[in-house]
């Protein structure tokens, strides 16, 4: 019998047809699947408005999507505060209240940004925190090397970090005003003359003085405060006192005030508490006030709030507001600064 040449053929091409269509089918299968992980957007999840005591803090996220709108995870954002005298916000997107105004909250990666204007409301301004690792993180995310945090009737203090070499161009102010180095060492012009600073020095600058910073010997953080009433009446342009100086005798056993420096105007000293003592008592006075936490942990608790307390915290304390250190987990030493006229 003559074979059926044409049914044979059709056969042979749906076999082939089908395996070649599995053959595919597996390829797709197998093949890897590009996903986008390029982040194109970030919009950051906030209310337009926040409201709390001192140090209040509120949760900030953000949401990074590719191009094709789906959502990246565990990317590495960089969150910034435009102004950390109102708020501040950690690398975690935690937002503290500190003052009363209107910021730019930033998100970014790289040079990709999402931004959020929030309006800060603060229940009371009788009591300012902050902390020189927040000023210092704050100060990194600009291109400049001071930023004024604290700006009220009686001091103005402004946060500045110079690198080793660096300079500080010369000034001329008409107030009286205190440098804390907070670390670092460098050599200031005074008028002239040449003083070296050490780290955990405090140089008071009296009014119309030039000075200048002429050469930082290791990276130094500086709380400068300008006394806005009153003028000191110290002979000559400027005193010095260092660390050693500030310390005076100690007492184990008990609370130890050494007031080093002491003017018509204002009063700096270093507060020495032992742990052993555990505190003071409420004290409330008619004067503005200036705590740096140089040593120690502890709490602050004033009539306004409390604050937490470690080495670097800055905590300002305006006038008739009660306050008092206790809970210490270790000695603390704190630098005040008062300014005794109105």
């Amino acid at each position: 019998m003559k074979p059926n040449t044409p049914i044979k053929t059709s056969l042979f091409f749906l076999v082939f047809t089908l395996i070649m269509g599995a053959c595919s089918s597996k390829d797709e299968a197998t093949e890897p699947v590009q996903n986008n992980t390029t982040a194109a957007s970030i919009s950051i999840n906030a209310e337009s408005s926040y409201e709390g005591l001192l140090n209040a803090s509120f949760q900030l996220t953000a949401v990074v999507t590719n191009r094709d709108g789906d959502v990246l995870e565990n990317q590495n954002i960089v969150w910034t505060s435009s102004h950390p005298e109102i708020a501040t916000i950690d690398q975690t997107g935690l937002l503290r209240i500190v003052s009363d105004g209107q910021i730019l909250i930033t998100a970014s990666i790289g040079s990709l940004e999402g931004i959020k204007t929030l309006r800060i409301v603060r229940t009371t301004q009788d009591l300012m925190a902050f902390t020189v690792a927040d000023l210092s993180l704050q100060l990194a995310a600009t291109s400049e090397t001071s930023l004024e945090f604290l700006d009220v009737y009686r001091m103005t203090s402004t946060f500045v970090e110079l690198s080793q070499g660096a300079v500080l161009e010369e000034t001329s102010v008409n107030r009286d005003v205190i440098y804390y180095f907070y670390k670092g060492s460098a050599i200031m012009n005074i008028e002239g003359e040449e003083v070296a600073v050490a780290g955990e020095s405090a140089v008071l600058v009296t009014a119309n003085n030039r000075r200048s910073i002429t050469s930082v010997s290791e990276d130094v953080q500086i709380i400068m405060t300008k006394i806005n009433t009153g003028l000191s009446q110290i002979p000559g342009a400027y005193a010095v006192q260092s660390r050693v100086q500030m310390e005076g005798p100690r007492d184990p056993n008990q609370n130890i005030w050494n007031p080093f420096m002491q003017e018509e105007s204002f009063v700096l000293g270093l507060y020495m508490l032992p742990q052993v003592v555990g505190g003071d008592n409420r004290l409330v006075h008619d004067w503005d006030e200036i705590n740096i936490v140089t040593r120690g942990f502890g709490r602050f608790l004033t009539d306004e709030g409390i604050v937490q307390l470690e080495p670097g915290s800055i905590v300002y304390v305006r006038e008739d507001n009660g306050h008092a250190f206790a809970n210490l987990s270790s000695d603390m030493d704190v630098l005040i600064l008062w300014n005794t006229r109105g």
